[in-house]
């Protein structure tokens, strides 16, 4: 049964990386955004990484995620990514106006 791991709403801050989430236990994950705060023009982009050994570097796992305004569909979530080591969640707003981003990781095999 899928169970919530880790939540929070980001302020965004243009051209800033943000950390949403690091995950270092092993399982299947998604993260869940709620683009609803975004206005035409904004532009929001969201990366994963993962560790491929557990001394490995946490490098891109998906080609990078763009979000541009307005969506049809304001809540999004990745594909379910399956985790040994470790899984970061970053997010950055390129262009628009600040964003309030509420946001959750959903571990599908707790």
């Amino acid at each position: 049964m899928p169970s919530q791991k880790t939540s929070g709403t980001q302020t965004t801050v243009i051209d800033t990386l943000h950390t949403l989430a690091t995950v270092t236990d092993a399982g299947v994950y998604v993260i869940a955004l709620d683009l609803n705060d975004m206005v035409a023009g904004d532009i929001i982009e969201l990366d994963v990484l993962v560790k491929v050994l557990t001394g490995g570097t946490a490098r891109k796992y998906l080609p990078t995620a763009i979000y541009v305004a307005p969506l049809a569909s304001p809540v999004v979530l990745s594909i379910p990514i399956p985790v040994l080591w470790s899984v970061i969640f970053k997010l950055q707003q390129t262009d628009g106006a600040t964003s309030d981003i509420p946001w959750e990781v959903i571990q599908l095999d707790a």
